[in-house]
């Protein structure tokens, strides 16, 4: 557990760290028509860890709001620290048929790496801060 500073800075405080999931993994997106792919790779064990605890399908949901009409589900790859999400519902239509300036998902992992987790147990990765 970490610990942040409260006030004027002598009173230590047990909590969460928040983090962006950007700070522990990169990321990927396409489409197969109304469906979009979202691939996170973490840089480290430790990072995969906290993705496999913080990125749940319930999160990636509610993180992605209205843009996904769908289901969301997660596969998970612990041979390459890696989470895949499929989400159905999510390109108003695809292709041809959207009028959304990504209508082909390109962009969402950029949209899920966004997201605020606890990233308590890990340390961002190098290039955390040169993604954002």
């Amino acid at each position: 557990m970490t610990s942040t500073l409260t006030g004027s800075g002598a009173t230590p405080v047990a909590g969460p760290r928040p983090v962006r999931v950007v700070d522990l993994a990169h990321g990927r997106s396409g489409d197969k028509g109304d469906t979009c792919n979202v691939g996170l790779v973490a840089w480290t064990d430790a990072g995969y860890d906290v993705l496999l605890r913080e990125v749940t399908e319930e999160r990636v949901t509610a993180h992605f709001g209205d843009l996904v009409k769908g289901t969301v589900t997660r596969y998970e790859m612990p041979g390459i620290r890696s989470l895949n999400f499929v989400l159905t519902g999510a390109l108003d239509g695809g292709g041809t048929l959207s009028l959304r300036s990504d209508h082909l998902g390109k962009v969402m992992y950029a949209w899920l790496l966004r997201m605020e987790i606890d990233g308590t147990g890990a340390t961002p990765h190098v290039n955390a801060a040169v993604e954002r």
